[in-house]
């Protein structure tokens, strides 16, 4: 219902206070809806593991040591492709020195 049809022109409240109505009632909902969040916190905080920080703490120094751990993989990887392919010349060494007897 426009504001003209609920005052008449004589008593229609101005804009501004009008406008002022419409803020007050969004910051009181405001304020409604940051004490059930305020209240939802509180409640919810014992479900949380009291010693969260050192959990963070520990994820972070893991994140960071990562970048060590992919490294160390990679020399692993590596050492281990050079030991096969001593391991084929040694295997190719043996069967040229070793004659092998003939397989019926």
């Amino acid at each position: 219902m426009p504001t003209s049809a609920r005052w008449p022109a004589s008593r229609r409240p101005p804009p501004t206070s009008r406008l002022r109505d419409q803020w007050e009632a969004a910051k009181k909902q405001l304020d409604e809806l940051e004490n059930r969040m305020t209240e939802f916190r509180w409640k919810n905080a014992a479900g949380c593991p009291r010693n969260w920080l050192p959990i963070c703490r520990r994820s972070a120094r893991w994140r960071r040591s990562w970048p060590g751990v992919n490294d160390a993989m990679n020399r692993i990887g590596q050492s281990k492709l050079m030991l096969e392919g001593q391991i084929r010349i040694y295997r190719e060494q043996i069967d040229t020195a070793l004659p092998r007897a003939p397989r019926p």
